[in-house]
């Protein structure tokens, strides 16, 4: 749920040199402190300041630094409410592209996150379009969307699509020898291998890599995901210890966007790992945690199998009413989706990437035509000077001749 804005009655004393200074200190509260909950005070009195001061870029601003709050704390109804109205405003008044693109790919994750992946590649493609059509040399800015687009034709299962936009993230962050970069990048792609060939080596390959880079520049925390990918194949595999080992590890690690929906999911993947463990006191400790926490934030995805391994432990216990309201439980929360759905979303963000296809198919014929073009005018150019330079070598040598003759003839 969104916070009211606070209110004033008067002009705050802050200049615009002051608003920018508390916007840069509520970014950095946001990306480098983790605290989006004070980020959202400074906030506050930007938006208020902004808006009094009728300044729209520092509207669109704050209201971008206050999205991105709301992503850090899942609320991503919020967060995509002032992504929306921070692009209505910056569309129409700003002049900085780069920033616009930023934006709309921040739209991009929050609808991803809410699973709406057909308007998340939306977003997506119109953040990289931006950049493209504008031409700004922003890889830092096309990583963000390249990754975000790589994760949705993974989920609409088109592996080439994922591992083609993943690849164009790792070429980069091998040239320029971005090692946190080159930790995510594999820990993706541990993820799309894992989509397509569930438990397989090739998974497996990649989340060890992104753990052992962590490792190596002394920064585990960045091996949370890869963690959470390894302990879900030694679950598939019944190794429920290691399976238990990994979701531990990565629970206590700290996480950034979508912090509430991972914990919400290691605690069900814990409850599950010791449900089969036979520690069911445990599991219904962890499991119930889970249930709190999601109820609380709206984030529901997990509630389902939560109250399915709930009634799993109160059957195995021999509470038959208890077992069967958490199976009912379970069947509220049940994910009604279909195959239709996801074929519609695939046709969607198909339809996206043909656009974005034929428009860079349009840009290279374009440039060949342009590259052509160039060509023949140097030909033309090259032409002319020849035939200048020789008219001009022709006369002086004319030239000579006569002087030399009316010399010799005066002789």
């Amino acid at each position: 749920m969104e916070l009211p804005l606070i209110r004033h009655d008067y002009t705050l004393s802050l200049s615009k040199k002051g608003i920018d200074s508390l916007l840069t200190l509520a970014d950095s509260l946001n990306t480098k402190a983790n605290l989006p909950q004070k980020s959202l005070l400074l906030t506050q009195i930007s938006l208020v300041s902004g808006r009094q001061m009728q300044e729209p870029n520092i509207v669109a601003k704050a209201l971008q630094v206050r999205g991105t709050s709301y992503l850090l704390l899942s609320e991503y109804q919020a967060a995509l409410k002032n992504y929306r109205e921070a692009i209505n405003i910056y569309g129409i008044k700003g002049k900085d592209k780069m920033y616009l693109s930023f934006m709309y790919s921040l739209k991009g994750i929050a609808y991803s996150y809410l699973g709406n992946y057909d308007s998340a590649a939306a977003a997506s493609y119109k953040a990289i379009n931006i950049l493209e059509t504008h031409n700004l040399d922003s890889h830092r800015a096309a990583i963000t969307i390249y990754n975000n687009l790589s994760v949705f034709w993974m989920k609409m299962r088109n592996k080439k699509n994922a591992l083609t936009y993943q690849q164009k993230v790792e070429k980069w962050a091998q040239t320029v020898g971005d090692t946190d970069l080159l930790i995510k990048t594999n820990t993706i792609k541990g993820y799309i291998y894992d989509h397509f060939d569930p438990g397989g080596d090739s998974s497996l390959y990649f989340f060890g890599s992104a753990i052992t880079l962590s490792h190596a520049i002394r920064n585990p925390d960045l091996s949370v995901d890869a963690l959470q990918g390894i302990g879900t194949i030694h679950f598939r595999r019944k190794q429920y210890q290691e399976a238990l080992s990994c979701f531990r590890q990565a629970l206590l690690l700290p996480k950034g966007v979508g912090a509430k929906a991972a914990e919400i999911d290691m605690l069900n993947r814990i409850g599950q790992c010791l449900f089969q463990l036979k520690a069911y006191s445990e599991a219904e400790k962890e499991l119930l945690k889970g249930e709190q926490l999601a109820l609380q934030s709206g984030i529901r995805n997990d509630l389902s199998e939560i109250y399915q391994t709930l009634s799993y432990i109160k059957d195995s216990l021999g509470s038959v009413n208890e077992a069967y309201h958490y199976l009912k439980r379970s069947l509220e929360y049940k994910d009604t989706s279909d195959i239709l759905s996801v074929r519609e979303t695939q046709k969607i963000v198909n339809e996206l990437e043909i656009k974005y296809q034929s428009v860079q198919k349009d840009k290279t014929l374009a440039q060949r035509q342009l590259d052509l073009q160039e060509k023949k005018t140097e030909l033309k150019e090259k032409t002319f000077w020849f035939a200048s330079v020789s008219l001009a070598f022709l006369l002086l040598t004319i030239l000579f001749i006569v002087i030399f003759r009316n010399n010799q003839q005066r002789q």
